[in-house]
């Protein structure tokens, strides 16, 4: 039986229908059973585009594209990070693994086979957290013989995973002031990148709606890894503006195709030359560093007024 898929939406009608529509090409997807998590408006002028998106998932289990559709419309707001927690452990708990899918993210054909062969494969490898189907737009070594690699941080823009694995998170982080003590596990913490640490803090002070850097400080305690794919089955299309972060970013486009890629499967070490890459894509330069940019730009702006 395929995982349960939990898929995450909010206003955004089109980028929604994109997203169901390319996933429904699956040949996995009549065996799916899907579940939708739509939350409510957080502000009045969302509530057309809330009722928008409500109006065409209700079309959906006449249009026979999954297994079943289970909606689960909230009342009332309560925000991304809490939807997904939320909705994902109830998943975990009734089947014990899932495949997590947002409203912004269009996929290969074989984005289902991938993910559930990968949940079936690495499901006894404890120190493996999450298969996911996105690959960030670095260059894998041309010598590379895999057509996976492990990595320290997970992404959250398709991917799957075990309950075992999810009720080992603390959401609540009672361990987080003694973190802030430790440089060395704050070190080992950024062994996905540097700004891990940044997203985490803004996490925790409730400025940031960035449930993920809770999991990736989960997954660097537990010294375990994410599996990506050398060539990318997701692509994002929410860096739009039209998103919750309401940012236009081109440095996640990464050439994609729908049709299915041939792969195997296999438990790779960490190769070192994908790791700098990796961390190379998200290194954030430091916040003094910023702001004094931020200042020559305002300075460089005056002077050609």
């Amino acid at each position: 039986m395929p995982a349960p898929i939990a898929m995450f939406v909010y206003n955004r009608k089109d980028h929604a229908q994109e997203t169901i529509e390319a996933l429904a090409q699956n040949d996995l997807a009549k065996d799916s059973d899907v579940f939708i998590h739509s939350d409510g408006p957080s502000k009045p002028e969302h509530q057309a585009g809330v009722e928008g998106v409500r109006a065409y998932l209700d079309t959906l289990e006449a249009k026979g594209y999954f297994k079943s559709v289970t909606l689960i419309k909230a009342p009332q707001n309560i925000g991304l990070s809490k939807s997904i927690i939320t909705g994902v452990s109830n998943i975990m708990k009734r089947y014990g693994q899932a495949i997590i899918i947002e409203d912004d993210l269009v996929s290969s054909r074989d984005v289902l086979r991938f993910l559930n062969d990968g949940l079936d494969f690495y499901k006894d490898k404890e120190d493996i957290w999450a298969v996911g189907a996105y690959n960030i737009p670095i260059d894998i070594p041309d010598d590379y013989g895999y057509d996976v690699y492990k990595a320290y941080r997970t992404n959250s823009w398709g991917w799957a995973s075990w309950g075992d694995r999810w009720k080992k998170i603390d959401w609540k982080m009672k361990d987080y002031a003694s973190f802030l003590k430790s440089r060395q596990r704050q070190r080992y913490f950024m062994r996905g990148g540097n700004d891990l640490l940044e997203m985490l803090s803004l996490q925790m002070q409730g400025k940031l709606q960035s449930w993920d850097s809770v999991w990736c400080y989960h997954q660097a305690k537990f010294k375990s890894f994410t599996i990506y794919p050398t060539v990318s089955r997701i692509k994002n299309i929410g860096f739009d503006g039209s998103g919750y972060h309401g940012n236009v970013n081109e440095s996640f486009d990464i050439p994609f195709s729908q049709e299915p890629k041939p792969y195997t499967l296999t438990y790779p070490e960490v190769d070192p030359i994908i790791q700098k890459r990796f961390l190379k894509h998200f290194y954030k330069y430091p916040t003094w560093m910023r702001r004094l940019k931020r200042r020559v730009k305002r300075v460089i702006g005056m002077v050609k007024r």
